[in-house]
């Protein structure tokens, strides 16, 4: 079934608000939801900017809603978001996912948030009420993944609406686990040449999840393209066939995604 622009943005305006400042990171994790301020959106500049500092937890939260659970969801915010945000979560930015390229699942969002620093995020899941909220996450979404570094680094990533983004998530071969690595440094400069560039890479997030197996990822990869078909064009490139080998031999499951940031 073909689903309308206008239904689009209601399904994804119903999945923002309901995990806006309500997802927290994962083991122990935590979400924030439902609740949260319904103008986050509309404050989103023309450019998305996410500015953190070295040592903060940066969170990518994938869900997928159960329509049955509106009111476990409503629950969980009511709940979740005054302890998660009086610890400093913060969501940092929001994306629509236009294309599930490679993978069996298929969110309804991709949202990023942000912990001030490990410690914060240790203290929502020793909360003597977290086990509990925790718990209303299987009824109130079919699925809820959430991938989380603690950044080495001062880190920015800015999105601009006239680029073209993708997020690759691959769980390596426990066999060859490092060929995917060698197949990213192989390709690029292939991805400069197109005008692409990797702008996050996540490697080995923890891991949450309640319906998917518990193997974490060995990477989680955003890049940015010049439009929708550099991709394409990446791999029409000579020699890209040898690479793509390192590929082939370095991940048990891959899941590969078109993503769009939310601007007002």
């Amino acid at each position: 079934m073909k689903v309308g622009s206008d239904m689009k943005r209601q399904i994804f305006r119903t999945v923002f608000i309901g995990m806006a400042l309500a997802c927290v990171p994962l083991s122990p994790g935590a979400n924030a939801a439902e609740g949260a301020q319904p103008d986050v959106i509309s404050a989103v500049p023309e450019k998305q900017t996410i500015s953190l500092a070295k040592g903060q937890l940066l969170s990518l939260v994938m869900p997928k809603i159960d329509p049955a659970g509106a009111t476990e969801r409503q629950e969980y915010s009511k709940r979740a978001f005054t302890i998660a945000r009086s610890l400093g979560l913060q969501l940092e930015g929001s994306f629509t996912i236009p294309a599930k390229i490679v993978g069996n699942f298929t969110p309804d969002a991709a949202l990023f948030f942000s912990w001030p620093n490990q410690a914060a995020e240790t203290a929502l899941s020793r909360h003597p009420e977290w086990p509990e909220i925790k718990a209303l996450r299987p009824k109130a979404w079919e699925e809820l993944k959430i991938y989380t570094v603690a950044l080495e680094g001062d880190t920015t990533l800015e999105f601009d609406p006239a680029k073209s983004y993708t997020l690759a998530i691959a769980w390596l071969n426990p066999e060859r686990p490092n060929d995917y690595y060698k197949y990213m440094e192989a390709i690029s400069g292939d991805v400069q040449a197109v005008g692409g560039r990797f702008i996050l890479k996540m490697v080995e997030p923890k891991f949450e999840a309640h319906a998917s197996p518990k193997v974490a990822p060995g990477q989680v990869t955003i890049a940015e393209w010049p439009s929708d078909s550099s991709v394409a064009e990446l791999r029409r490139r000579e020699g890209y066939a040898e690479k793509y080998a390192y590929f082939e031999s370095g991940v048990s499951r891959f899941e590969f995604y078109r993503i769009a940031p939310v601007i007002k």
